[in-house]
């Protein structure tokens, strides 16, 4: 019988098959140990990422959103934003565009900002401060941009398109600036983004034809957008590419019935209030062309445009997807972008900088598409080369931007500042004042015409539209903007005949230069009220009218005679006393 010591030493514990079960178990769980490892490194990871992400997004957001403050506190103001400024203040006081005061855009904007303006009421800053409040409008672009390539294509390209638009120097100027065209934009995005999505219900037809309709409550511009999509739509179906959406009629009355909503709201408000007559005027028929030369446009554009085509070209060949709705929106935008910009140049009267954004994004989704593209076509598998490629283009915006935003602060916007520190202190409500598009922001303009483009080549073709003299005169206008060539001949000649400069505003007076004439001194006063008579020391004796002045003296309207003493110093001027209550000397001194 064996040794106990003989069966430990030779006998197995185990049979051979149940060593192998053990063994294959325990390869299986380090298997597993090694998978799970595997699996929580990767979350890790991607947890890792994530955090990295939304720390980069957090950082990019705050640095878009401190340019913008620099550039709504710096950048100079354009004509164009304070007379949107002008008119939303004339809302808030309760007056009607169009019968009021001219106004030759649509409202809807200039009512929307009208309580905005009212938080800050009448300031030098407002200007800046109703900039700050449209950087909601600019975020709102760039993600409306993210979610329409986000639907066409995916995130990635999404967030590269998103992040090339918020930085392209025309895109990011135009939306610092405090103009219509910032809600235009985000209106027309918002429509892109329901026409890429699917429209099965009822309530999103009609949100989607809704805001089409206050697109055209916010610009006429609109027409062009809107006909050029319809174009494209057109054009995608004739050339194969069809969605497989069958609107039913109760989908079109949907959209029909949004379209209307807004535009038989404000029309109803207008004719109700005695101003759709001179809403018609003054925003569509006075912006209509009159003498287009169309062949002469397109001849002066063929260079840009045919680089433009061919770009076009290259861009749809590589957005095709397998995917034949997605393909269809893909063709309709692309096409849309291909007529809107020709139609610009070609077509619309006015070319402006800001007439061109609603092209931007779209522009921007479709690069960074093409771009995107580059590593499948030159069969290499990662995408790093595409992003290297993106951040180039955006490095190459910031490099276009950074000196396009100094430029702007160097044309400095304190002299419209000044202008509207001025305008406060010398007048009060009631006051008239002569400016060329509503510069003074808070008070009603003299001249009813906004002396813009348009209203300028009239007067040019038509010389009897300068009334300005007459209508200066009768509204007793007291405060005129400086001397500018924007202003017709004739009125020009008038202001620079009875109004003098005081700082950054003209107020009524009259200068002698020296050496002063002999005798007796004549002025005819266009402004009745109080005037004081002033050399480089200051208030000067004088009979006014063969009666000595103690100044102020009122002035009635008319021929007046001034007599000083023969050794008095010049040059005089005889000006508008409540510029010199306020400290505001004529700048001849």
């Amino acid at each position: 019988m064996p040794s106990r010591d003989e069966l430990t030493t030779n006998q197995p514990l185990l049979s051979p098959p149940s060593q192998n079960k053990l063994h294959r178990e325990a390869c299986q769980a380090g298997n597993d140990r090694q998978k799970m490892a595997t699996v929580c490194a990767r979350q890790e990871c991607v947890a890792n990422n994530k955090w990295l992400s939304a720390l980069f997004f957090i950082a990019g957001a705050f640095a878009l959103i401190s340019l913008r403050w620099i550039a709504a506190t710096n950048k100079h103001i354009n004509s164009d934003e304070t007379q949107h400024l002008h008119i939303s203040w004339a809302w808030h006081n309760g007056l009607t565009a169009y019968k009021d005061l001219f106004d030759n855009h649509t409202p809807l904007f200039h009512i929307l900002y009208a309580p905005i303006y009212g938080l800050f009421g009448e300031t030098p800053d407002i200007v800046f401060l109703m900039r700050l409040s449209t950087i909601p409008l600019y975020l709102a672009a760039i993600y409306l941009t993210y979610a329409i390539a986000k639907e066409l294509f995916d995130k990635r390209i999404g967030l590269y398109a998103a992040a090339l638009t918020a930085i392209y120097p025309r895109f990011f100027l135009i939306m610092a600036e405090f103009r219509a065209d910032d809600l235009w934009l985000v209106l027309w995005l918002t429509s892109c983004l329901l026409y890429v999505k699917n429209r099965d219900k009822i309530e999103t037809n009609y949100i989607f034809g809704f805001v089409v309709g206050a697109m055209f409550c916010v610009s006429m511009k609109s027409i062009l957008l809107i006909a050029c999509l319809v174009g494209a739509s057109s054009a995608s179906y004739v050339l194969g590419y069809r969605t497989e959406n069958n609107h039913k009629a109760r989908d079109i009355v949907a959209f029909v019935s949004g379209l209307a909503t807004l535009p038989v709201v404000l029309l109803s408000y207008l004719a109700s209030h005695d101003a759709l007559g001179h809403f018609i005027n003054q925003a569509i028929l006075h912006n209509a062309p009159t003498h287009p030369d169309y062949l002469k446009r397109l001849i002066s554009a063929a260079p840009y445009l045919s680089v433009y085509l061919i770009l076009a070209a290259v861009a749809w060949k590589a957005n095709h997807s397998p995917s034949r709705q997605q393909t269809s929106r893909r063709t309709t935008l692309l096409i849309w972008l291909t007529f809107f910009i020709p139609g610009i140049y070609i077509f619309w009267p006015w070319m402006t900088a800001q007439t061109t954004i609603p092209a931007i994004p779209i522009a921007a989704i479709f690069f960074t598409s093409a771009i995107s593209q580059i590593p499948a076509r030159l069969n290499y598998r990662s995408v790093s080369l595409s992003a290297v490629a993106l951040i180039i283009a955006a490095l190459f915006e910031v490099s276009a931007l950074i000196p396009n935003l100094s430029a702007q602060s160097d044309k400095n916007a304190k002299p419209e500042n000044d202008l509207l520190k001025a305008v406060l202190s010398l007048t009060d409500k009631s006051d008239k004042v002569f400016d060329l598009k509503g510069e003074t922001i808070f008070r009603q303009r003299a001249y009813f015409p906004v002396l813009e483009t348009i209203t300028r080549e009239n007067v040019q073709r038509n010389p009897e539209l300068d009334t300005i003299a007459e209508d200066v005169v009768a509204q007793k206008a007291v405060v005129a903007i400086p001397d500018a060539p924007r202003i017709p001949p004739r009125g020009r000649q008038f202001l620079n005949d009875h109004y003098v400069q005081v700082g950054p505003v003209r107020v009524p007076g009259k200068t002698w230069p020296a050496p002063l004439p002999t005798g007796l001194l004549k002025v005819e006063i266009v402004i009745p009220g109080e005037y004081g008579l002033v050399n480089a020391n200051g208030l000067v004796k004088a009979s006014i009218d063969g009666v000595t002045a103690d100044w102020p003296v009122y002035l009635s309207q008319g021929e007046h005679t001034v007599f000083v003493a023969p050794n008095t110093s010049g040059p005089l001027v005889l000006v508008w006393n409540r510029a010199l209550e306020h400290d505001y000397l004529p700048s001849i001194f």
